[in-house]
């Protein structure tokens, strides 16, 4: 199976995959999950984008995406180089919507992939 895969079943029934269905035990397991694709040498083109570039590429979205939204941008020009569970833990705090913007930031970045967006330049904003 591979990460995209994994990640539409877990979409589907969460409480099968995880224990808690959260976004912090879902980056666990997801962390996990790449953890042993990386030690077994199986990952794939997007699974080492995704280990690499995610936490860049939503902190970038996100920036974006709240921009006119005074608090939460402030918020994120403090919290930079943060992961993905704490910039979606700034914008929402119900652990079930955190999960939902988690698919919707994840299926983006996917689509991004598709077209071939230079991560890497977006990675560069941040270090």
């Amino acid at each position: 199976m591979n990460f995209k895969k994994m990640i539409d079943m877990i979409r589907l029934r969460p409480g099968v995959y995880i224990w808690d269905p959260n976004l912090i035990t879902l980056q666990t397991y997801i962390d996990g999950y790449l953890i042993s694709l990386t030690i077994n040498k199986i990952e794939d083109d997007f699974d080492k984008t995704f280990r690499e570039y995610f936490n860049f590429w939503i902190q970038h979205r996100i920036r974006n995406d709240y921009r006119k939204n005074e608090v939460i941008y402030r918020d994120l020009q403090y919290n930079n180089a943060r992961g993905y569970t704490t910039l979606i833990s700034l914008i929402e705090l119900d652990s079930n919507k955190q999960l939902e913007l988690f698919f919707k930031y994840f299926d983006l970045f996917y689509e991004d992939y598709l077209k071939g967006i230079d991560f890497e330049s977006i990675m560069r904003l941040y270090i």
